[in-house]
């Protein structure tokens, strides 16, 4: 609308200067339609309201909300592949805008469950992780930064394979926060109930950003990262959160893309974020 309007108050001054200087419509017309397109061209570049993957806040609203307000309960598969591009492309991103890590949703999409993904900064408030949503990146508008949404457990998501073997030894740092071992992080994606969600969100520092990027980077045929939706098998804790697993191209199909559970660069599959309700500093949903 701001735009329209400046269009529209330009029309009536271009009008003004060929009456005042009919001598020299041309030179004066051209330099102030040169100035509207260079002013027009600043608000095209100003920040848009998205989240990291590529959906504008007032959306986001939307999805997240129909999560909150009509929760659901853990039945059956739900996983977003994104690719390495993706990991890199973020991790340069937020590091330019300050930011200190990012926080993934659950959310309901028209066509199911799946996430949105916003940056945080410090406050200076201690352990506050503030939301923004102030992006010019046009990465955040391609496919890339959508991911791919899969429901049927298969498709390279090898956690929900009961057959799957995790290997005796992962060469990963198991001290690390995130760490989890291949076969807890299998237990966790598989663990359904008749529980409904409580937890509405996970952050995570920008550090877990470094380590992936480490990792993708250090394995010459890794392609990615998958999200999984899961819940703690700790029976005192049996919060919904999240897995991340590093992904590389199948063997029989290069547009699928397994997990992998060893390290090249000692980091592997993550949890153990921050979770809202428990720690909900900085959130935009749920509202206040």
């Amino acid at each position: 609308m701001k735009k329209l309007l400046l269009l529209l108050s330009l029309i009536p001054l271009m009008m003004a200067a060929c009456t005042s200087n009919g001598d020299k419509p041309a030179a004066d017309t051209t330099a102030l339609t040169t100035a509207a397109k260079s002013h027009l061209n600043s608000l095209n570049a100003l920040p848009e309201l998205i989240t990291l993957n590529g959906v504008p806040l007032a959306t986001a609203d939307t999805f997240v909300s129909n999560f909150i307000n009509k929760p659901s309960v853990y039945k059956s598969p739900t996983s977003i592949w994104f690719s390495k591009a993706y990991v890199d492309s973020l991790k340069a991103l937020l590091y330019k805008e300050g930011a200190d890590g990012f926080r993934i949703y659950f959310a309901t999409y028209p066509n199911g469950h799946n996430v949105i993904i916003t940056s945080t900064r410090e406050t200076g408030v201690p352990d506050t992780h503030q939301d923004y949503f102030e992006h010019s990146s046009k990465f955040l508008k391609t496919a890339d930064a959508r991911g791919v949404v899969d429901y049927t457990g298969r498709k390279g998501a090898t956690l929900y394979d009961p057959a799957l073997k995790c290997p005796g030894t992962d060469n990963c740092n198991a001290t690390y926060t995130h760490y989890l071992k291949c076969d807890e992080a299998a237990a966790r994606v598989k663990n359904f109930t008749n529980d409904k969600f409580l937890t509405t969100s996970e952050w995570f520092d920008i550090e877990v950003l470094d380590n992936l990027s480490k990792e993708l980077n250090g394995n010459s045929s890794a392609d990615g990262i998958r999200i999984y939706y899961a819940r703690n098998t700790n029976p005192t804790k049996n919060t919904h959160g999240f897995v991340i697993t590093t992904t590389k191209p199948s063997g029989t199909n290069s547009s699928t893309h397994d997990d992998y559970y060893t390290c090249t660069t000692k980091f592997r599959d993550l949890d153990n974020g921050e979770q809202c309700p428990n720690n909900c500093n900085g959130v935009t949903w749920p509202k206040p």
